[in-house]
């Protein structure tokens, strides 16, 4: 229900303390975590600078959390065919 108080604010939605939540937000620097350069965001936990480096950091992270020992088969390629010596010398069954 809205009221009939005047309010110093005009931000805010259907809650008397609506506009005055925004007063307490504040500004914290930070320093991004995959490139290093220093930023400002309201949010007290800031680890990216950008979502760009929050996506390469995640694709990172679950790339190491998906390795596997690579086999010699799967070096090759799975369409890999061993071939057993030359193949002008292979003989055909008449």
């Amino acid at each position: 229900m809205l009221t009939d108080k005047p309010s110093t604010e005009t931000r805010g939605g259907m809650r008397e303390n609506s506009s005055g939540l925004y007063r307490h937000k504040k500004m914290h620097k930070h320093t991004c975590d995959w490139c290093g350069k220093k930023f400002e965001t309201m949010q007290k936990v800031g680890k990216f600078c950008c979502d760009a480096h929050k996506l390469k950091a995640h694709r990172v992270l679950i790339a190491m959390k998906n390795r596997k020992r690579l086999t010699d088969l799967a070096r090759k390629g799975k369409n890999f065919r061993l071939h057993f010596g030359d193949p002008s010398e292979v003989r055909r069954k008449r």
